[in-house]
């Protein structure tokens, strides 16, 4: 159960964006980074269990921001909860477009066109960091579900897995009220930039998920999400072995099929490091993780593989607008594809970069900070 929390309540950061994505520990996730070309001006994170490797939360060089996240489906159906597209593909779609795109004109062709009737329920914010931002889901029926937000200043406003304006969620009222006051607080001292960081990766550590006495994994606390801004991981020995045999039966069909490759064997999964040049700062503490990305299987697409296994929030996002034009992201992963816990600061990535205005097209060659 993501959230996602953005304001414009700061005298010095006409946007600032905070989120939290929670997963099952295991779904294999690659870190903070460029992106590789021809979409080298897009910065995020991508999810690599479905082949579109899509995005929940990513920005341009030249000032495009999106952030989406799922909608707590009815069914259980994982058909329905996972959708015929990936959902990141809405992310990417908005950010790969022409910087003439507008996020009206994105959005609006979005509905108008079916494409996000085939994805699971999502909720995606998006538009330039200058504002405003448009908020559309695939649950809500037409044109009239647009709504605008973060086009004016003061304005403090969270989007959970529910609809957008859902007034039922504890955590969506308890991250704008915490946010506010996060943000006062902050203004009132004359807090650092990075002091604003920390007390606002603090902000998305609340933790208020009533435990259960029996314990259990997620579907036994799935109604109890909505409760809690952080949510601690969720399962124990049992599902984690049921997990990794299912992975390792995984591992062994594919290897199987692949015996007869004239290569003698089939890969388990290619290897990507994530050492891209860009405009990376203090990050000396970079947690240098390896993506795995499993093979897909003829008979199990990767994604219903990992819908299940250990869950909790798996990485925490800070994105700062200055007033300047300086744009600074902030990513904190706290468990590795294994579902190991990293420990607080050596999984932080923090990138920087001034956001191009003039001339730069679809966003190559933006200046470099720090």
């Amino acid at each position: 159960m993501c959230i996602a929390l953005i304001s414009t309540a700061h005298p010095s950061y006409p946007l600032i964006l905070i989120d939290n994505r929670d997963e099952f520990l295991h779904r294999p996730t690659a870190a903070l980074d460029w992106w590789p070309s021809p979409k080298s001006h897009i910065l995020g994170s991508r999810d690599m269990a479905r082949t579109a490797h899509g995005t929940w939360l990513g920005v341009t060089r030249s000032g495009k921001i999106a952030v989406l996240t799922n909608y707590r489906e009815a069914s259980t159906s994982a058909a329905a909860i996972i959708g015929q597209r990936s959902r990141g593909q809405m992310v990417n779609g908005f950010l790969e477009a022409t910087q003439d795109t507008t996020a009206r004109e994105y959005v609006e062709q979005l509905v108008s066109s079916g494409d996000a009737q085939l994805a699971g329920g999502f909720s995606l914010a998006c538009g330039d960091v200058k504002g405003p931002l448009a908020i559309v889901s695939n649950r809500v029926e037409g044109k009239n579900g647009i709504t605008w937000i973060a086009g004016r200043k003061g304005e403090t406003v969270g989007l959970s897995n529910t609809v957008f304006g859902d007034r039922s969620w504890p955590k969506i009222l308890d991250g704008e009220r915490l946010m506010k006051e996060a943000i006062e607080a902050s203004v009132k001292i004359g807090e650092s930039e990075d002091g604003l960081v920390d007390r606002l990766l603090g902000l998305l550590s609340t933790d208020t998920l009533p435990r259960l006495d029996e314990g259990g994994g997620l579907e036994t606390y799935i109604d109890l999400l909505k409760e809690s801004i952080f949510v601690p991981v969720i399962g124990d020995k049992e599902e984690e072995d049921l997990w990794k045999k299912r992975f390792q039966k995984h591992v062994h069909h594919h290897n199987r099929n692949n015996s007869h490759d004239s290569n003698g064997g089939g890969e388990e999964g290619k290897k990507i490091h994530h050492h891209h040049a860009g405009e990376e700062i203090c990050s000396s503490r970079v947690h240098d993780k390896v993506d795995v990305i499993p093979p897909p299987s003829p008979r199990e697409p990767p994604s219903h593989m990992y819908m299940s296994g250990v869950y909790g929030t798996q990485k925490q996002t800070v994105v700062l607008v200055h007033e300047s034009g300086r744009l600074k992201y902030v990513e904190r992963t706290l468990f590795d594809d294994d579902a190991k816990a990293i420990p607080i600061g050596e999984g932080d990535r923090v990138f920087e970069f001034m956001v191009e205005r003039q001339g730069g097209g679809d966003g190559e060659g933006g200046e470099k900070v720090g």
